[in-house]
């Protein structure tokens, strides 16, 4: 007689109607999850600016203002590139000594000024009214010179807040469901995300940015969960897969809407990102089921098997009319040592990861998680120094992402047991790519090209190579958040989930400051991203898919004492993803990432 987890595999293995309405529903979340993240992108963008002139100086035409008050900071082709930082302390002001004014003569300035004149720094500034966006973040609260840092500080708290609400939504998601987190996570991030159009102060802005990324945190990974929990088998495989399109979607569609409503204000932007939710919101609570494998492990299966017999009622699938029990161990099947009461330290089960042949293994899965993340979200950052066109650079990096999840896809789907070894080849080509584009003849300044026509395709030789990384660490994403598990004993995967994620996350935090480094050149920020690109494709070639049995180390290494097993799986989580394998004892949300 069939188990309800069984009939529940056999139901979800195919892919069908009441998937595919589940699936849309789960997966468009990523989208405004996309906007969010790479929002300050076009609420905070470059400007060109310089330092306000005094009123007394008021009739001076924009440039003399700046050829006369500005120190050249260098000079390249017979083009002058200003500091816009500081200006000659010369008395701008137009008075003397006791105050009253003298007119400015440009003339017997230009003749007397030298370059050991004291400088100052500009205390108010004028930005260019020529530019796309006209309010920004940056304009508002004037986010140059010393406080232009201030950009990647929202930025780095944003990703904390991803890091915190991800982190607290893996604990939450046994508890109460995944249904409950995700609609707990839209609404934080529509009522954080429309407030913070209204703050006046920066500090409140950021602090916001921090709230609303903990609810897309909540929104992304039970979506994931829900994505995971409805689906078996390949099925299951696609689906996951397919789940990262949606976020490259979002982020092929944030360039239109920026041009929509945010060229006149970021507010408006900020707005335009955060309200749509809603829609997901409402149709999510009236629509969105349960996870019905989450049911089962929570002592609700009556519920668990009117979903089941709802999907096969639309999926026009026929299933055994049995009556559902809760699951329970067989007392032969339960090991001594988990009868007896005991509470394992947490550090014991996160050093047990390390112990034994699986140290390499182990150490390599880390390692690649972490490049991966901080590679995949800090190049996308990145694009902005990438060339002048900020939307068409979005636009071909969401395009290079889908480009690798296909890739992805298709190697956990054929190379089975050598798709790690394709993977770390992928990662070094593509590292390979980002550290070439030293070859390129480029000439920046504070990260922005400039380019002579001569040379105009050393730019988009400059984009084909770091889409090329894109591509690479987009199809590694996508066979760490599907297959991660494999590398794993079916009784650590839990605890490796959280270890490698969080540990992503906790670096990922550093990623906004890897782009300060264009200032140097537009190619050291590619640099950074293609070493780190380099050392995950290294750390691929140590891992490898068990051809068998789960647990590939040594029956006898020394801590599995701790986690004896007798060849069941203890996590529903399948030992290969294509093989509809295992037992649902303990419900483990594993492997998510955003």
């Amino acid at each position: 007689m069939e188990s309800l987890e069984e009939r529940l595999n056999a139901v979800t293995t195919k892919f069908g109607l009441w998937q595919t309405g589940v699936f849309l529903l789960v997966a468009l979340v990523k989208i405004p999850s996309a906007w969010h993240m790479l929002g300050v992108l076009f609420k905070a963008p470059d400007a060109e600016f310089w330092c306000e002139q005094p009123k007394t100086l008021a009739h001076l035409p924009t440039e003399v203002w700046i050829n006369i008050s500005h120190p050249i900071k260098e000079e390249r082709n017979g083009i002058k590139y200003y500091n816009p930082c500081e200006i000659y302390d010369v008395g701008f002001d137009g008075t003397v000594g006791n105050g009253h004014y003298q007119e400015f003569n440009v003339a017997d300035y230009a003749r007397n000024i030298s370059y050991s004149t004291k400088l100052r720094p500009c205390r108010e500034f004028r930005f260019d009214n020529n530019s796309v966006f006209q309010e920004t973040v940056v304009t508002e609260w004037h986010l140059v010179c010393n406080r232009r840092i201030l950009v990647n500080v929202s930025q780095f708290l944003y990703l904390v807040g991803i890091l915190t609400g991800g982190f607290v939504a893996t604990v939450t998601l046994p508890r109460v469901g995944p249904r409950c987190v995700l609609l707990f996570g839209a609404a934080v991030q529509i009522v954080i995300g429309t407030a913070n159009a209204f703050v006046p102060l920066f500090e409140l802005n950021i602090t916001m940015r921090f709230a609303a990324a903990f609810g897309c945190a909540f929104m992304f990974t039970a979506g994931y969960t829900i994505c995971r929990d409805i689906t078996w088998g390949k099925s299951r495989i696609i689906a996951c897969a397919s789940y990262e399109f949606f976020w490259s979607f979002g982020v092929m569609s944030l360039p239109g809407l920026s041009l929509l409503f945010g060229t006149t204000s970021w507010r408006l932007l900020q707005i335009s990102i955060s309200v749509p939710t809603t829609v997901l919101l409402i149709f999510a609570y009236l629509f969105l089921p349960e996870s019905p494998r989450w049911l089962m492990v929570s002592g609700r299966p009556e519920e668990a098997e009117m979903i089941l017999k709802r999907i096969a009622q639309v999926n026009r699938q026929t299933i055994p009319e049995i009556p559902c029990e809760p699951q329970k161990p067989s007392e032969e099947t339960v090991p001594p040592e988990s009868k007896k009461p005991g509470k394992r330290s947490t550090w014991l089960i996160w050093f047990g990861l390390f112990e034994g042949p699986a140290f390499f293994k182990m150490v390599a899965l880390h390692l690649l998680w972490i490049t991966t993340i901080v590679t995949y979200y800090g190049a996308l950052l990145n694009v902005k120094n990438l060339g002048s066109n900020l939307f068409l650079n979005i636009v071909i990096a969401g395009w290079a992402e889908i480009a690798g999840v296909i890739i992805g896809t298709l190697l956990i789907l054929f190379a089975k047991v050598n798709k790690w070894k394709y993977l770390g080849a992928i990662m070094l080509t593509g590292g390979i790519c980002c550290m070439s584009t030293w070859l390129l003849h480029l000439e920046s300044v504070e990260g922005k090209l400039h380019l002579s026509d001569r040379y105009w395709w050393h730019q988009s030789a400059l984009l084909i190579l770091a889409m090329v990384d894109r591509i690479a660490i987009a199809c590694s994403l996508t066979l760490l958040q599907v297959s991660a598990a494999e590398v794993v004993p079916a009784d650590q995967q839990k605890m490796a989930s959280v270890s490698t994620v969080t540990l992503a996350r906790v670096f990922l935090c550093g990623a906004p400051f890897v782009g300060v480094l264009a200032s140097y050149g537009a190619p050291m920020p590619l640099t950074a991203f293609g070493s780190l690109s380099i050392i995950g494709g290294i750390s691929a070639f140590l891992l490898s898919t068990p051809k068998e049995s789960p647990h590939f180390y040594s029956k006898n290494w020394s801590m599995a004492k701790f986690w004896p097993t007798n060849g069941k799986n203890s996590v529903w989580t399948v030992k290969s993803e294509a093989t509809p394998e295992g037992k649902m004892e303990c419900y483990n949300p594993s492997f998510i990432i955003e």
